[in-house]
C-alpha cells in the first residue's frame, strides 16, 4: 500500500491512460483489416493495399502503447506499473520503432489521393509504383529498429521503452524527422488538392448556362457536358474531403507527441503534464480515427438507404456493404448505370478481363457514339450495362440493345475520364 502511495496521480495517469485508447486503435485497425481481407475486390486494389500496411503497423504500435510501462524494468524510479526486464524493454522499443511506418503510409495515402484527383492516375499506373509504397516504410521501420538494438540505444523513455533520452540523433533521424517530413508533405499535398478541386468548381461555374426552351441538339450536348462536369467536380470534392480527414487525424495524432519530444530535447526535462496527458490520449488513437473516416461515407449512405437505421445493424452489415438496395435519392450515383455501345470484340475482351475498370477508362477502347435518330444498325453491336460498385469495381452484365435507355456521349474520351473519377469517389471510402 505504501508503495502505491509513493506515486503521484500524474505518474499513474501516464501509465494507465494510453491503455484504453490503444485498445480502441487496435480494434479500429483490425476492423478495417477484416473489411478489406474479406473482399476479393478490395484485396486487389492499391488503395486498400496501402490501408492494409497502415493498419498492420498501427496495430503493432498500438500494442506497444497498451503494453506501456509494464515493459519497463521493475524498480525503475518514478514509473508506475513498471514490472518488466531489460529484455521486455528492448522488445517493446523494437516494436515501437516499427511504428515509424505508420506516418509514412499515411503520407503515401495522401499522395495516392493527390495522384488520383490532380493527375487522374489509374489503377494500372499505381500498381507500377506499388512495390515502393510498401518497401519504403518497411525498410525504414525495420532498419531503425535493428540499429536501436545493435547500438544498445533503447531504454525507458517515460511513457514506454524507446530510444534513450540522450539519443537525440536517433530520435530525430529515425523517427521525428520522418514524422515531421510526412506532416509537411501531407499539408502540401492537401493544399494542392484543394486548389485543384477549387479550379474544377470554377470551371463548372464558368460553363453553366440557363436551360433554353426548344434547345437545339448542340445545346443538349452542352448540357450533357455540363452535367458531367458537375458530377466530376462533386466526386473530386468528396475524394478531397476524405483525404483531408485522414490527414487531419494524422496531424492531430502526432501534434502533442511532437510537442512533448521537442520540449524534452530543447529543455532537457519532461514536458508539462498537460502536454503529456494529451500525448497519452491522442497518440494511441490513429487506428480508431482511421476506422471512423474509412466507414464514414458508408455510414452516410446506409442511413439514406435504411430509414429504420440503427448503429448495431450498420456494424453487423459490415459498414452497409451487404445491402445492395439503393434509394432513388442522393445515394443513387453509387450504383448508377451507364450504357455504352461497344464493338463486339471490345465487349468480349472486357468480359474476359479481370481489370474491366482500366479497360473501360482506357482511351484506346473503341466507343461508338449512339445517334438519337433511331438507326437500328447499332443493335447489331453488343450493349453492356456497366454498374459502378460501391468500392469502385466495375460490375458488368449483358443487356439487350435498347436505344431509349442508351446514354449518348457528346464527347467520348472526356466522358469516360469523368465517369472514372466518379468510380474512384465510390472506391475510396
Amino acid at each position: 500500500m505504501s508503495n502505491e502511495a509513493s506515486y503521484t496521480w500524474q505518474q499513474k495517469w501516464i501509465a494507465i491512460a494510453p491503455k484504453p485508447f490503444s485498445l480502441l486503435s487496435i480494434l479500429g485497425s483490425s476492423y478495417i483489416l477484416k473489411h478489406i481481407l474479406t473482399s476479393k475486390e478490395r484485396r486487389s486494389q492499391v488503395y486498400h493495399h496501402i490501408l492494409l500496411g497502415l493498419c498492420a503497423y498501427d496495430i503493432i504500435a498500438s500494442f506497444t502503447m497498451f503494453w506501456g510501462t509494464w515493459a519497463i524494468p521493475s524498480g525503475t524510479p518514478n514509473v508506475y506499473l513498471a514490472s518488466g526486464t531489460i529484455g521486455t524493454c528492448n522488445a517493446q522499443a523494437f516494436l515501437q520503432q516499427l511504428g515509424v511506418a505508420v506516418p509514412i503510409y499515411t503520407a503515401e495515402l495522401a499522395a495516392y489521393y493527390f495522384l488520383v484527383v490532380a493527375f487522374g492516375w489509374k489503377e494500372r499506373q499505381l500498381k507500377r509504383i506499388e512495390i515502393l509504397l510498401h518497401l519504403i516504410p518497411s525498410a525504414l521501420g525495420w532498419t531503425s529498429s535493428i540499429v536501436g538494438i545493435a547500438t544498445n540505444s533503447f531504454s525507458d523513455s517515460v511513457f514506454w521503452c524507446w530510444y534513450s533520452p540522450d539519443k537525440y540523433g536517433l530520435r530525430f533521424g529515425f523517427f521525428y524527422g520522418i514524422v515531421w517530413a510526412c506532416i509537411l508533405l501531407v499539408c502540401l499535398l492537401m493544399a494542392l488538392m484543394y486548389m485543384k478541386v477549387l479550379m474544377q468548381e470554377r470551371k463548372v461555374k464558368k460553363y453553366q448556362h440557363p436551360n433554353v426552351v426548344g434547345a437545339t441538339q448542340t445545346d443538349t450536348d452542352r448540357q450533357t457536358k455540363q452535367q458531367r462536369r458537375e458530377k466530376k467536380a462533386s466526386a473530386s470534392k468528396k475524394i478531397a474531403a476524405q483525404a483531408i480527414l485522414y490527414s487531419g487525424s494524422f496531424i492531430l495524432t502526432w501534434l502533442f507527441a511532437s510537442w512533448a519530444r521537442i520540449y524534452e530535447m530543447v529543455n532537457g526535462k519532461d514536458a508539462p503534464f498537460a502536454i503529456q496527458a494529451l500525448f497519452t490520449i491522442f497518440s494511441p488513437l490513429q487506428g480508431f480515427f482511421n476506422m471512423w473516416i474509412y466507414f464514414r461515407p458508408r455510414y452516410a449512405r446506409y442511413r439514406l438507404d435504411h430509414p429504420d437505421f440503427s448503429i448495431t445493424r450498420f456494424i453487423c452489415d459490415c459498414g452497409g456493404l451487404r445491402s445492395r438496395l439503393r434509394t432513388s435519392g442522393g445515394s443513387a450515383r453509387a450504383n448508377s448505370t451507364y450504357r455504352v455501345g461497344f464493338d463486339p470484340a471490345v465487349a468480349n475482351d472486357l468480359h474476359d478481363s479481370s481489370n474491366a475498370a482500366d479497360k473501360l477508362s482506357s482511351k484506346s477502347a473503341t466507343i461508338k457514339k449512339l445517334a438519337t435518330n433511331g438507326d437500328n444498325r447499332h443493335c447489331r453491336n453488343s450493349t453492356m450495362k456497366v454498374v459502378a460498385g460501391e468500392d469502385g469495381g466495375i460490375e458488368e452484365e449483358n443487356d439487350p440493345c435498347q436505344r431509349q435507355s442508351t446514354v449518348r456521349f457528346a464527347d467520348v474520351n472526356i466522358g469516360i475520364e469523368e465517369e472514372k473519377v466518379e468510380e474512384i469517389a465510390d472506391m475510396i471510402p
